[in-house]
């Protein structure tokens, strides 16, 4: 591993500050798709969740109890 340097942890932003960045690389957020169940009721949900299993027990958020835009 190359040595660190000064200023290594930051880079510059355009109106003059400076962002820190960090020793570890950004990881996406874990991949979700949103799931409506028989009942008409939307779920978030990790992407490989299993549809014909119970969505809450799984770990899915009910639309009904979480609201996820402005019009819920």
């Amino acid at each position: 591993m190359a040595p660190r340097r000064k200023g290594d942890d930051e880079m510059k932003a355009k109106h003059g500050d400076t962002v820190y960045v960090g020793l570890e690389p950004h990881h996406a957020a874990r991949p979700m798709k949103v799931v409506v169940a028989e009942d008409g009721c939307t779920w978030l949900c990790d992407a490989d969740v299993d549809e014909s299993k119970g969505l809450k027990e799984q770990g899915c958020w009910s639309c009904a109890e979480v609201p996820f835009t402005r019009d819920d």
